[in-house]
C-alpha cells in the first residue's frame, strides 16, 4: 500500500470529494484525521477509516478559526505522533450578484468564502508546517477548482467571492511550494471540473454531463472517487514530481493518468 504508516489529515472530510478523499488515502494504508464542521457525517467518515483497518479521527474544526486550526492540529499530533499528508480541501461556494445586493449579506458571503477556502488553506498549512519540517519531509495537496483555469472555463457572473479565493488558493500553492520545496516539503494544487458532490448539487439539484456542457462547453461530470484517484497519484509522487504545478481533472482518464510522474 502506498501510504503505509502515513498519518494524514483531510479537511472538509465529511462529504463529498473531502470524504472520497480520506477514504482512498485510507485503503492505500494511511491513518487519517477529518477536520470538519460537521460531526454527526465527520464521525462516520472516521468510522469508515476505522471499517479498513486504519486509524480514524473526526475532529470538529472551522478551518477559518486559527484556534480552531490550531487546536484540531494538536489533537492529531497528540494522537498519531506525526502528519505526513496535508489535503486542504475545505470548501464553500455561494453565488452573490453585486446588482442590488444587500450591502452587509454580500460582503458576509464574501468573508465567508474567503475565510474557508483561501484562509483555511494557509492556516492549516502554518499549523503542520512545524510537525513537517521536524519531520524534514510532508505533502501538502490544495483541492482548488477547474474555474482559475480560464483557457478552459470562461468567467461567470455572481461567483466573485469563490474566484477571488480560489484564485488565492492557487496563488498559495505556488508561492508556498516555492519556499518549502527546500525543506523537503511538497505543494501541489489539483484543479477538478464539476464533481457530482453535496456543494454542487445545492446549486444544481440533477447535474448531468449535458446540463454542464450546455453551460460550460465540456461535457464532463466528474464522480468523488475520480477526484481521490487524481489526489492519491499525485500525493505518491514523492520528491520526484515537480512542485507548485495545480493540473486540471475533467476526465477519470485525466485522474488515471496522474499515476505517472510529469517531468519538469
Amino acid at each position: 500500500m502506498a501510504f503505509e504508516g502515513k498519518k494524514a489529515v483531510v479537511t472538509g472530510s465529511s462529504l463529498g470529494l473531502g470524504r472520497a478523499i480520506a477514504v482512498a488515502l485510507a485503503e492505500q494504508g494511511a491513518d487519517v484525521a477529518g477536520f470538519d464542521i460537521r460531526s454527526a457525517e465527520n464521525k462516520e467518515m472516521a468510522r469508515e477509516v476505522r471499517s479498513l483497518g486504519r486509524r480514524g479521527l473526526a475532529i470538529r474544526c472551522d478551518v477559518s478559526d486559527r484556534g480552531d486550526v490550531s487546536r484540531a492540529v494538536g489533537e492529531t499530533v497528540e494522537a498519531f505522533g506525526r502528519i505526513d499528508i496535508l489535503v486542504n480541501n475545505a470548501g464553500i461556494f455561494e453565488l452573490g450578484p453585486v446588482v442590488g445586493a444587500d450591502f452587509d449579506q454580500l460582503a458576509d458571503s464574501y468573508e465567508r468564502q474567503l475565510g474557508v477556502n483561501a484562509r483555511g488553506t494557509f492556516l492549516c498549512t502554518l499549523a503542520v508546517l512545524p510537525v513537517m519540517l521536524r519531520q524534514g519531509k510532508g505533502d501538502v495537496l490544495n483541492i482548488i477548482t477547474n474555474h482559475v483555469h480560464r483557457e478552459r472555463y470562461r468567467a461567470e457572473a455572481a461567483e466573485h467571492a469563490y474566484d477571488a479565493s480560489k484564485w488565492a488558493q492557487w496563488s498559495l500553492t505556488e508561492t508556498l511550494a516555492l519556499e518549502l520545496k527546500e525543506h523537503g516539503i511538497r505543494v501541489r494544487g489539483l484543479c477538478p471540473a464539476a464533481t457530482d458532490t453535496p456543494m454542487l448539487r445545492s446549486l444544481m439539484p440533477e447535474p448531468s454531463p449535458k446540463q454542464l456542457g450546455d453551460h460550460t462547453g465540456i461535457y464532463s461530470l466528474m464522480m468523488p472517487e475520480d477526484v481521490a484517484l487524481a489526489a492519491v497519484h499525485m500525493l505518491n509522487w514523492g520528491a520526484e514530481g515537480p512542485v507548485g504545478i495545480s493540473p486540471l481533472v475533467i476526465y477519470r482518464e485525466d485522474a488515471e493518468k496522474l499515476v505517472k510522474v510529469p517531468m519538469g
